[in-house]
Formats: structure tokens, C-alpha cells, sequence
């Protein structure tokens, strides 16, 4: 009954009768889905509840709630694509470092002076939390239409939000730089896996990284070294080619495998790294499917 109730504030409002979604915390993704299913099903969820619940009456009535998850939605995409990247069923660990980077800089590029960012020698460095490096209030990065929301003779205290943004972001910034790896040596040393990084390694790099593994000890004792200085002045653009995916994205577990028609134990080092995990996401994906059988 309920539901046919909302399908006629649906077909009121000329919104398509789509489910109501509801974030999952073993998805990671389900927040920004949630979003988008709940600012489009807005003005009829709105209307059914103003007869059914006094407390979703005046969450839905509130001009704060609506700019809170419309601003939210303009910003979830950002850790959505991190979240993308560690939920790969590909060996991308090599990419994990710059991904950090880039999300960071994402980040801080919201609401800092855009040359405190570009001409940042280390990002994770940059001195957020000074006032002088920020960007002014209603210069903050939102989309076009929540800017314009911000704006309506709804919102009277236009200072109130723009500091709440500002706050959003700084501490979205310290909970990163508290709790992702990008100081970690392990994980900047990968970074040596991907071929894009060719130049910016030395064999010293290897040598780091295989002592870091025990495993992986015989094989520090055993590999020649000038294969590392072969394997960096190769002309590897026909393999690059050769190890893309759907014509655009790099395979590095592909590239290596080609890698060693020339190579012998340079190859079968970087494949043994290659299986480190970059996440937990897979164990979470056996979960899931071990729960619906």
C-alpha cells in the first residue's frame, strides 16, 4: 500500500518509480548511489512524507539537508574512483601509491590556493590547515547547482555553510593523511612494478624492496642486476601495446609476462610482488558470495 502511495507522488512529480536505496557498509559504493536515487525521488519523497512521518517531513523541508546531500553528491565521486582502484580483481598494487597522491591532491585542490598545490614539491607536506593557504570562502569548489542552491532566498546564513565545507574538507584531509599508507617505503617502492615508472628507479630500488620480503630472499641472492639495467634502456612501447586492456589500460601482471620472452628472473621477482594484495576487497567478495549460497 505504502508503495503505491509513493508511486502516485512519483507520477505527480513526473519522476520514474525507481526503489528507494539505502547505503550498505560492504558497499562501498552504495553511498553515492543512494544520493542520486534520493535528490532525483526528492520533491515526491518530500510530499509523501508530509503526511506519513513529522521527522522525515522536516528533514526533507529542510534547505540544510537538501544542500548537505547535494553537496555530498558532488564529492563522493572523488573517493568512489579511489574506491574503484582498490576494489580491481587486477593485480594493481604498483598503482596504489600515486593513487594516494592523486586523491590528496584532488582534495586539497578544493580548497587551497590552486598554486599552493601545483607548485607543491610533496603534496602530503602542504600546510592545509593555514589559513593563508586556503581559498576564500565563496571561492570553495562545489558544483554550479549546489553554488546556486546556496544562493536562494532559502539559505540566510550563506557564512554557516561555507564554513561547514571548508571544515568538510579539512578533515576529510587529516583522516586520509592519518590512515592511507603514503609514507609507506613498501608501498612507494612498488611503484618500481608499473613500466610508466621505467626511469624513476634504480637496481638499489629492487634490491630495497626484495629485502623488505624475506620470501623473496633466495631470489635477491640470485638475480643479476643487469638485467634490471637491460630491462630499463628496452624499447618496451610493441609491449606496451600488447598488454592493454580494452585497448587503454595497462595490464602490469600482462606486460611482465611478455617481459619474460626476454628476461629470466627479473620477471618472476616482479610477479611474485605482483600477488601482493592491494586491498581487502576480495575477501569481502568471497563473503558476500559465501553468505548468499
Amino acid at each position: 500500500k505504502k508503495k503505491e502511495e509513493l508511486k502516485q507522488f512519483q507520477e505527480f512529480y513526473n519522476v520514474e518509480s525507481h526503489k528507494i536505496l539505502k547505503p550498505v557498509s560492504t558497499r562501498w559504493l552504495s553511498l553515492g548511489k543512494t544520493l542520486d536515487r534520493l535528490l532525483q525521488q526528492w520533491p515526491a519523497l518530500k510530499s509523501y512524507f508530509s503526511s506519513q512521518s513529522q521527522r522525515m517531513k522536516e528533514s526533507l523541508s529542510s534547505p540544510q539537508c537538501y544542500l548537505y546531500c547535494f553537496f555530498l553528491q558532488s564529492v563522493i565521486p572523488v573517493f568512489d574512483k579511489f574506491n574503484l582502484l582498490m576494489q580491481s580483481e587486477v593485480p594493481v598494487v604498483h598503482a596504489i601509491h600515486p593513487a594516494i597522491l592523486n586523491l590528496v591532491r584532488d582534495l586539497l585542490g578544493r580548497f587551497l590556493k590552486s598554486v599552493i598545490v601545483r607548485e607543491a614539491r610533496d603534496i602530503l607536506s602542504v600546510q592545509y590547515e593555514n589559513p593563508e593557504n586556503q581559498k576564500a570562502d565563496q571561492d570553495l569548489y562545489i558544483r554550479f547547482y549546489t553554488k546556486q542552491y546556496i544562493h536562494l532566498e532559502e539559505m540566510q546564513d550563506d557564512t554557516e555553510c561555507d564554513q561547514y565545507l571548508s571544515q568538510f574538507y579539512k578533515d576529510v584531509c587529516n583522516c586520509y593523511c592519518k590512515i592511507l599508507p603514503a609514507l609507506d617505503e613498501t608501498i612507494k617502492l612498488l611503484t618500481i612494478i608499473d613500466c610508466k615508472n621505467l626511469d624513476s628507479h634504480t637496481s638499489d630500488d629492487l634490491v630495497s624492496q626484495l629485502e623488505m620480503f624475506l620470501c623473496l630472499k633466495k631470489e635477491l641472492d640470485m638475480i643479476k642486476l643487469e638485467e634490471f639495467i637491460s630491462y630499463q634502456v628496452l624499447d618496451i612501447d610493441a609491449l606496451v601495446e600488447g598488454s592493454k586492456e580494452d585497448g587503454s589500460q595497462i595490464r602490469m601482471d600482462t606486460f611482465w609476462h611478455k617481459i619474460g620472452q626476454t628476461f629470466v628472473l627479473l620477471p618472476t621477482v616482479i610477479k611474485q610482488l605482483l600477488v601482493l594484495p592491494h586491498s581487502n576487497a576480495d575477501c569481502e567478495r568471497v563473503f558476500s558470495i559465501t553468505r548468499k549460497n
